[in-house]
């Protein structure tokens, strides 16, 4: 199976899988956030899918701006806090 589509965020999927024939393959977390807004169905995958990294990036010069580092303690403390996908 080939990708029919790629988009550049999620938050444009669900329009276009409700005026298409199309499925997305998204984070549970993802799909049951656009499902909250959407008449979505969720189904799980039918095979293991791989883990996914995410990682968190900035320029050196940025290293000791409080604006970053406040972001990222933020993400750090809200992924912490997540429960598992």
């Amino acid at each position: 199976m080939r990708p029919t589509l790629v988009v550049p965020h999620y938050m444009v999927l669900a329009p276009i899988i409700e005026q298409g024939d199309l499925v997305a393959v998204v984070p549970s977390r993802v799909a049951r956030a656009l499902q909250r807004h959407h008449p979505l169905e969720i189904a799980a995958l039918p095979m293991e899918s791989p883990i996914v990294a995410v990682n968190i990036v900035w320029h050196l010069r940025q290293q000791k701006d409080e604006g970053r580092r406040w972001l990222h303690a933020l993400i750090d403390e809200a992924l912490d806090a997540a429960p598992p996908a």
